[in-house]
């Protein structure tokens, strides 16, 4: 497993490939999320991808600006979809983004302690957030999923 720079971090993840055949070999579907070619999943499309790209395929690939972005649409559709006003708050990803850089954890892009995602700083993050919350919001006032914005 390789960064988008190709800083090899196979050693401090969990055996990726292992856990996606182990959910093959019982009939779990298994879901790829990223944004720049490095994550689990993109092995579906790596030869389209730099020599970067990771090497482990799932059965589906969700592509996204950044892989937040990437899980937020699929978390959102869900909520859509079963008609759940259980979208993502700006609170809980503040909350998430504080831990993970108290604890040591750099931003992807710039590799620095930082309270941004792929060099996308908190304010635009919250903006973001906000977006995404007004247009679900927007679904969840209307009769029908078929007149959100």
């Amino acid at each position: 497993m390789l960064t988008f720079r190709g800083l090899d971090v196979t050693e401090a993840h969990l055996d990726a490939m292992a856990l996606t055949h182990a959910a093959k070999e019982l009939g779990i579907p298994t879901v790829g999320i990223g944004d720049r070619g490095n994550e689990v999943g993109m092995g579906v499309i790596a030869k389209e991808l730099t020599e970067n790209a990771c090497i482990i395929k799932t059965d589906v690939l969700h592509v996204g600006a950044t892989s937040n972005d990437a899980l937020f649409s699929i978390e959102t559709g869900i909520c859509l979809v079963k008609k759940v006003n259980g979208y993502h708050s700006w609170n809980l990803e503040e909350y998430y983004l504080r831990n993970l850089v108290d604890s040591g954890f750099v931003d992807g892009v710039t590799g620095e302690k930082s309270y941004s995602v792929d060099s996308i700083p908190a304010c635009i993050l919250r903006c973001k957030n906000y977006i995404y919350n007004f247009f679900v919001g927007n679904c969840f006032k209307s009769s029908s999923t078929q007149s959100c914005p």
